[in-house]
């Protein structure tokens, strides 16, 4: 099981007038995978990801959301 929280803080210290940006932004983010199955060719995982707050690297606006996610990575060697 993998379990990675961050949170980030910014302060724009240079914005175009075009854009009018807050001066601060705030983003949390918690992640939790759990790997089902996994061996040399393959993994297989569950996550559900919490965010809160606002991603403008991303272009993502100021909002609350869950996600759950299922995936399967191959490797091709």
């Amino acid at each position: 099981m993998v379990l990675d929280a961050s949170y980030t803080y910014w302060h724009n210290i240079n914005d175009s007038a075009e854009l009018e940006l807050a001066d601060n932004h705030e983003l949390t983010t918690v992640t939790l995978s759990y790997i089902i199955d996994k061996t040399t060719e393959y993994e297989v995982a569950l996550s559900y990801k919490y965010q809160n707050g606002e991603d403008i690297r991303n272009k993502i606006a100021d909002n609350e959301f869950d996600q759950i996610g299922f995936s399967v990575s191959f490797t091709f060697k």
